[in-house]
């Protein structure tokens, strides 16, 4: 595992997802790794916007405070840390990045999709059937 220097970790604002933060903090510290937060918003979770999606940009306007609790996890272990805020499918944009020199994706295993994730399989298991680099699921607490 020494090779692993750049985690890709996915969130979505969910329990799972934060914590599958604090063990890609603890995986980040161990291996000296850094680590990027990436929140990919999709076209449904913008309908509620005044604006179109297409006119709305930022971390803030997108993913809202959902990479606090991440970014509060990596800052106190000093692990070196970026963000990625995105629209799109999640599985999609998350295995597009990680293809720009990740070593190695972090996500947890069911997330905020309930129905939809229910017929169309979830992004975790999207993102391990498809992924190029090696896959990190963290169980549901």
């Amino acid at each position: 595992m020494n090779h692993i220097k750049k985690l890709l970790l996915g969130i979505d604002g969910s329990e799972n997802s934060y914590k599958a933060a604090s063990f890609a903090a603890d995986l980040a510290e161990k291996l000296g790794a850094s680590v990027t937060l990436i929140y990919v918003a999709s076209e449904k979770s913008t309908v509620g916007f005044i604006a179109k999606p297409t006119y709305t940009s930022g971390e803030n306007v997108l993913a809202g405070g959902r990479l606090d609790p991440p970014k509060r996890y990596l800052e106190e272990r000093n692990v070196p840390f970026d963000t990625v805020v995105e629209m799109g499918d999640p599985a999609d944009v998350i295995l597009r990045v990680a293809d720009q020199g990740y070593d190695a994706i972090v996500v947890g295993a069911r997330g905020l999709s309930g129905l939809r994730e229910m017929v169309m399989g979830s992004v975790s298991q999207k993102i391990v059937q498809n992924s190029k680099i090696p896959v990190l699921v963290v169980p549901k607490p």
